[in-house]
């Protein structure tokens, strides 16, 4: 982990993974999860909630729901 930001209710964390050191991971913790600047973090995410993005284009890597009208 590179960088903590305390928003008050809540932290992010700013790190990489180890494969590649160039792509940046940016979570969002709950205020009372304890971790400092140097732990090794093992991370899973909820597939629903989850923001991938293109680091050349900046546009999201999945796709919109779609929204039907009746």
């Amino acid at each position: 982990m590179k960088l903590l930001e305390n928003l008050g209710n809540e932290v992010y964390l700013f790190t990489e993974t180890l494969q590649d050191t160039s792509s940046q991971i940016i979570v969002r913790l709950q205020e009372e999860q304890s971790v400092k600047i140097g732990d090794t973090l093992w991370l899973s995410f909820n597939q629903e909630r989850i923001h991938l993005f293109d680091r050349e284009s900046e546009q999201s890597l999945l796709k919109s729901k779609s929204l039907s009208y009746a």
